[in-house]
C-alpha cells in the first residue's frame, strides 16, 4: 500500500518536471529530481529498523524466523521500489521510458518460480526470498531503462540530494503529495482485500484456502490495474493544447485495450489457479475472475481521472470500497 501510494505522490515531481522542461530549465529540472530522490532515501528507514529488530535475535542464537524474514524481504522491497520509481519519475514526466516486454514480466516470473520451485526445500522462507530477488531484479530494470531515456532526452541525470528549497518547505511539499498519494491508493486496494480473506479464509494445513491461492496470484491480478500506468504519458499529453482533441480516441481505444487484456488475463488466472489448487471451489474462482475482470474495465476511468486531478473522486471510490469490504 505504501508502494502505491508512492506513484501517485511523485505526481507533483512530474508536473514540476514539466513545467521546467517547457521553459528549457534543465539544470533546475534535474536539481528538482535530485532532491526528490534524497526524499526518497528516506524509505530505507523500515529496511534498517526491520534489521536492529532482528540482529539481537541472530546474536542470541535464536535464528531467523519466518516472520523476520518476510519483515525485512518487504521493507528491502519498498526502499528499493522508492528509489527507482522516483529515478524513473524524473524522466517519464516528458518522454516514455521504453522497454522489452520481457523485463516487465521478469521480476514477477522470478518470484513465482522461487515460490513453486523453492516450495519442497526452503518451505515458507521461498516467500521473503522470492520477494527480495524480485524486488532487486525490478529494481535494477527499472533503474537501467531509465537511465537509457535520460541519455535521449538529454536531461543530466540526478543524482540524491537531501535538501529542500526556501520556496517549498518540507510540510508544504508532503501536503502537495498527500491527496494525488491517496488517489492512487484507491486504484488499488488489492491489498486491503488480502487484509480481509486473511480474516475470513486463512490459510490452513488441511484444504485449499482462497488467501493462499490469491496472494500466489497477486502479481498476475494486478497486472489488470498495473497496465493501464503504461499509457499515463500519452493521457497527460492530451490534456493541454490542440492535443486534447485526441482525448476521445484514445479513450475508445483504451477501451479496447482494457477488454483485450481481461480476456487475456482471466484465461492466464484461471490457469494458474487450476494449476495450483484444482480444488478450489468454482464459486471463488469466479470472485477471482470477477475481479480481474472489474479492475480492467476501470483502469482507463481511474487513469483519466487522477491525470485530471480529481482525487477526491478517487478518494470516495477508495473509501466505498473499503465500506463495502
Amino acid at each position: 500500500m505504501a508502494s502505491t501510494a508512492h506513484w501517485g505522490a511523485l505526481e507533483p515531481l512530474r508536473r514540476d518536471v514539466r513545467a521546467r522542461l517547457a521553459e528549457r530549465q534543465l539544470g533546475a529540472a534535474r536539481e528538482r529530481i535530485s532532491r526528490a530522490l534524497g526524499t526518497s532515501c528516506l524509505g530505507a528507514l523500515p529496511l534498517l529498523a526491520c534489521t536492529l529488530y532482528v540482529a539481537p535475535g541472530l546474536g542470541a542464537g535464536r535464528g531467523l524466523l519466518l516472520f523476520d524474514a518476510y519483515a525485512w524481504a518487504c521493507a528491502l522491497r519498498l526502499a528499493l521500489e522508492l528509489y527507482a520509481r522516483t529515478y524513473h519519475a524524473g524522466v517519464y514526466a516528458c518522454r516514455r521510458v521504453y522497454r522489452p516486454l520481457w523485463s516487465f514480466a521478469a521480476g514477477d516470473a522470478l518470484s513465482l518460480a522461487i515460490i513453486v520451485l523453492g516450495f519442497d526445500t526452503l518451505g515458507a522462507f521461498s516467500v521473503p526470498l522470492a520477494i527480495a530477488a524480485s524486488a532487486a531484479l525490478d529494481a535494477g530494470l527499472q533503474l537501467r531503462f531509465a537511465r537509457a531515456a535520460y541519455r535521449l532526452t538529454r536531461l543530466p541525470a540526478p543524482r540524491a540530494r537531501l535538501a529542500w528549497t526556501r520556496s517549498v518547505a518540507p510540510l508544504t511539499a508532503a501536503w502537495q503529495a498527500l491527496l494525488p498519494a491517496l488517489a492512487n491508493l484507491s486504484l488499488q486496494l488489492d491489498a486491503v482485500l488480502l487484509l480481509v480473506l486473511l480474516e475470513v479464509d486463512p490459510p490452513r494445513a488441511q484444504g485449499v484456502s482462497l488467501t493462499a491461492v490469491y496472494y500466489v496470484l497477486r502479481p498476475l491480478l494486478g497486472v489488470s490495474t498495473h497496465w493501464v500506468r503504461v499509457f499515463y504519458f500519452d493521457v497527460s499529453r492530451l490534456e493541454t493544447g490542440a492535443l486534447r482533441a485526441l482525448r476521445a480516441h484514445l479513450r475508445r481505444y483504451l477501451r479496447r485495450v482494457a477488454s483485450a487484456c481481461a480476456v487475456l488475463l482471466c484465461l492466464l488466472a484461471l490457469g494458474a489457479a487450476r494449476l495450483l489448487a484444482p480444488e478450489l471451489p468454482l464459486g471463488e474462482l469466479a470472485c477471482l475472475l470477477a475481479l480481474v475482470l472489474a479492475r480492467s474495465a476501470l483502469g482507463p476511468a481511474q487513469l483519466e481521472a487522477f491525470v485530471q486531478r480529481r482525487y477526491g473522486l478517487l478518494v470516495s471510490a477508495g473509501v466505498a470500497f473499503c465500506v463495502a469490504l
